[in-house]
């Protein structure tokens, strides 16, 4: 890895750079930025960097050669220390920081700088916040602390007054399109639509053409689309569409956020149909893949695209997904009177 390797944040890595030469080094930086962006990428290149026995230190460039450099990417270093969620847990456990925090105190066992990372600095809780704050304010000499967050706001008050926030931005059409290729991802419908939910995020790209969201959406949108709503099965599937991210509950609510980025995509399109299909003289503009929402009326589409908008408050409340998905269904049910349309008008 290197920081060539690191696509669309140059500016950050400018910024970091001119703080260092000018002797404004901080003792801890918040890397905020939406998920896929390469917030742990960047992290961890600055790490080698700081602990690299043989990189351009001006710079803060590592060699990507040394036993340093090879340890930080092993995760085996012993002056870089890593604290993150555990797998299945929502909140930073306060015995975990509290362990983070004397590794920081100890003496660099290589001479040079001791690096703590904070992977889910979203996570805290007020115990493990309280358990980091003494030593986020006065760290040891020659010790650096990167907190890993995905917005500013979202960290809590007492840490951001004691961290510089360094941005992240959302990667280019074109970054996000070359890593699709270096995952062999070149079918162009997929690419085109993981292009077009992913908000510059790589992993959220990746997810989408891999990850069976399209097929999930069309089962979804195209049931709702003519008042068949089914609250057990469809909950159980965005459950385990969700899970399927592994363990990590960050990669599981985005997963989830995915499922109801596309539903308010579909919602949408459904409103505009109906607003078309309402005005004399105007064409359908349908695209073939999409369900045909002009006979289900305008009033129940705004409250659906309401109650949706909703969902992603409680998904950053951390409320369980079963939970939040099955209220969501229950809500489309409640307000989903059943629409005949015979089959061929839906293809229509």
């Amino acid at each position: 890895m290197s920081w060539g390797s690191i696509r669309g944040q140059e500016s950050a890595r400018r910024q970091l750079v001119q703080a260092w030469r000018n002797g404004r080094w901080g003792h801890a930086y918040a890397l905020t930025g939406p998920a896929g962006v390469g917030k742990r990428l960047f992290a961890r290149e600055l790490a080698k960097a700081l602990v690299c026995e043989a990189g351009k230190h001006e710079e803060l460039t590592a060699c990507d050669r040394c036993p340093s450099c090879k340890q930080v990417e092993a995760e085996t270093h012993p002056d870089v220390h890593i604290v993150r969620t555990p797998e299945g847990k929502h909140l930073l456990p306060v015995e975990l920081m509290r362990e983070f925090c004397a590794q920081l105190w100890r003496k660099p066992l290589r001479g040079g700088w001791v690096v703590g990372i904070v992977e889910n600095a979203d996570d805290f809780n007020a115990e493990s916040a309280n358990a980091f704050l003494k030593t986020l304010e006065e760290p040891p000499e020659r010790v650096v602390i990167l907190l890993i967050s995905s917005t500013w706001e979202q960290l809590l008050p007492t840490i951001r007054s004691r961290c510089q926030q360094i941005i992240l931005r959302p990667l280019s059409r074109e970054d996000v399109a070359a890593i699709l290729t270096e995952h062999g991802i070149e079918d162009p419908e997929v690419r085109e639509v993981a292009l077009r939910w992913c908000r510059g995020s790589a992993s959220r790209a990746i997810a989408i053409a891999q990850g069976g969201l399209w097929e999930l959406r069309q089962e979804l949108l195209g049931r709702l689309a003519v008042g068949q709503v089914d609250v057990e099965g469809w909950t159980k599937r965005c459950v385990d569409y969700a899970e399927a991210a592994g363990k990590d509950s960050a990669a599981q609510r985005e997963r989830a956020e995915l499922i109801l980025d596309v539903l308010l995509e579909g919602l949408r399109e459904g409103l505009r149909q109906c607003i078309i299909r309402g005005s004399p003289g105007a064409a359908s503009t349908k695209e073939p893949h999409e369900p045909a929402w002009g006979y289900r009326g305008i009033e129940p589409l705004l409250d659906w695209l309401e109650r949706t908008l909703h969902a992603y408050n409680h998904l950053d409340r951390r409320v369980p997904l079963a939970l939040l998905f099955e209220a969501l269904f229950e809500h489309y049910a409640q307000n989903c009177p059943v629409v005949k349309v015979h089959p061929e008008e839906l293809k229509a």
